[in-house]
């Protein structure tokens, strides 16, 4: 019987020889960065012994799901797509040759977020920001105003 998790959404599942049976169903979570991206933290994390090898993809979020470390589950490759050409990741090796960190660098750079300027958040931001720095302010004037009291008048 192996334990088996998905890093990215927190599926968890167990499997024995009648099959797979889902423990924590997941996929409400997603990660804050592109899935690709996500997914090669997974593998970088995995090959370091952070976590267990990845065995499967998750069906709840397609990121890696991967073992309870020393599983003796087969791995799973996972193939990252690059403009000239894929990177396949199997057991700690990536085919065609290429550096860990050079693949980090050229998926953070394919899949950065733009920013995005969404009105209903400033406004709700600036509102927030407003609310708690008018009675601060306020706060302020009349320690100022005290204090110039008591020196003048005492």
């Amino acid at each position: 019987m192996h334990t088996v998790r998905c890093a990215g959404c927190h599926r968890e599942e167990r499997w024995d020889e009648v099959g797979r049976h889902v423990l924590i169903p997941g996929g409400q979570r997603r990660p804050a960065e592109a899935a690709p991206l996500a997914a090669w933290r997974i593998v970088v994390r995995s090959v370091a012994g952070e976590l267990g090898p990845v065995v499967a993809e998750c069906p709840a979020c397609g990121l890696p799901m991967t073992a309870e470390p020393g599983s003796t589950l087969p791995t799973w490759s996972w193939r990252f797509d690059l403009p000239d050409g894929p990177v396949t990741a199997d057991a700690g090796v990536l085919v065609p040759p290429i550096l860990p960190e050079a693949l980090t660098a050229r998926l953070e750079t394919m899949h950065r977020r733009p920013w995005e300027f969404r009105p209903a958040t400033w406004a709700f931001q600036g509102g927030l920001i407003s609310l708690l720095g008018v009675p601060f302010l306020l706060w302020i004037f009349g320690m100022i105003f005290t204090a110039f009291f008591l020196i003048n008048y005492w």
